[in-house]
């Protein structure tokens, strides 16, 4: 329902202010207070005490919790709402692109690195074992026994501390 001012109530009531002003202080008529302290009264609430309550102009924004909104249809308000709903669904397509572009980003460069380590690991294998050419097997001959000699007896000052 719409609000109304002290001027227009009266006005609508079919009475003076001066009268709609002592109702209010025999609070017969309940109220809202605005933001700048200003006295709103719903037109169902006039109704309950002013039966033969006339049309008024009103003004055409309806003031809830100190904002003024504009009085809409359901249409238009379920166009908003499809419209906030849009702008919603493109900011998280976006952060969605954004992710997705940073993970293609991200897939390229360890792709370059992974061919860059294949590449440096394939040529240092190259240059560590060059290719031989093909030689025929030689046998080696048959190691020689070698028996132990006797070590010869050390002298000087290590001689003498170990009894040689």
């Amino acid at each position: 329902m719409a609000k109304l001012n002290v001027t227009q109530a009266a006005k609508a009531a079919g009475i003076s202010r001066t009268t709609f002003y002592k109702d209010i202080d025999k609070k017969r008529i309940s109220f809202d207070v605005d933001e700048r302290g200003n006295k709103l009264f719903d037109t169902s609430e006039l109704l309950r005490h002013y039966p033969d309550l006339k049309a008024v102009d009103t003004p055409k924004t309806v003031q809830v919790n100190k904002v003024e909104q504009p009085e809409h249809s359901v249409d238009y308000m379920e166009y908003l709402m499809l419209k906030k709903e849009n702008e919603m669904l493109r900011r998280e397509r976006d952060i969605e692109r954004e992710r997705r572009e940073a993970a293609e980003f991200r897939e390229e460069s360890h792709l370059r690195i992974i061919e860059k380590q294949t590449y440096l690991l394939e040529g240092s294998k190259r240059d560590q074992y060059p290719a031989m050419p093909q030689q025929p097997v030689q046998e080696l001959p048959e190691p020689e026994t070698v028996t132990p000699q006797a070590a010869p007896k050390a002298g000087g000052f290590f001689g003498w501390l170990l009894g040689n």
